[in-house]
């Protein structure tokens, strides 16, 4: 099973990249943020815990994490996922050493790290920027990819919502926070053989094919 890391700020292209990888090398997503809202929605037990944790305004623990990436990766594992994108996860070092440690048990090992850099101005001016279907949760931006006509392109609605965490101040506060935690597993995984960084700043299609280059 390949496995291919993907990290980058807010608003540093990431949700585009991965749609890239998904189509061109049939890999399959799995974002932190993604894997616990399906948790809460399916109300497992590690789901209510991240949910009491969430509403409290806390953040969940780097232990609970690496639990429910396990159980995601175990299910992937035993059923012959060719290959995975982590988006989100590690994000700091005790949660690299927890996916080096599961890699290790099974014989598994990263193909790839894939750094995407923005400015924070950058970031801020995407992330703050994005919009989501109310309907169909299909994403949007005010700026850069508007809903034709007002409309969903996808499910054909027209209201559509800011997600919290996309907030101008929200925006911020994430960045901060990723520069405290990102920058440690950054420097740990720059000794990878397979780490390669690409200016994401520069046109989608263009960063898409730098990371082509730099997987084939």
């Amino acid at each position: 099973m390949d496995i291919y890391l993907l990290i980058g700020a807010p608003g540093a292209g990431k949700g585009v990249q991965s749609a890239h990888l998904i189509e061109k090398y049939d890999l399959t997503h799995l974002s932190t943020g993604d894997i616990f809202r399906h948790e809460i929605k399916e109300e497992t037990e590690l789901g209510l815990e991240v949910k009491r944790i969430v509403q409290s305004g806390q953040l969940v623990s780097d232990d609970l994490t690496n639990r429910i990436v396990a159980g995601v990766l175990d299910q992937h594992r035993q059923n012959g996922t060719k290959g995975l994108i982590l988006d989100g996860y590690p994000r700091t070092l005790t949660q690299v050493h927890a996916l080096e440690d599961y890699l290790a048990k099974y014989d598994l090992s990263i193909s790839k790290v894939i750094l995407l850099n923005v400015s924070d101005e950058e970031a801020v001016r995407r992330a703050s920027g994005r919009i989501i279907c109310s309907n169909c949760k299909k994403s949007y931006h005010r700026v850069f990819n508007q809903p034709n006509d007002g409309k969903c392109g996808e499910c054909g609605g027209s209201d559509f919502f800011q997600r919290p965490d996309d907030k101008e101040e929200n925006v911020r506060d994430r960045l901060t926070l990723y520069h405290q935690q990102n920058t440690p597993v950054i420097d740990f995984y720059r000794q990878h053989a397979g780490f390669f960084e690409i200016n994401g700043e520069l046109p989608a299609s263009v960063v898409s094919s730098e990371i082509d280059k730099n997987i084939l």
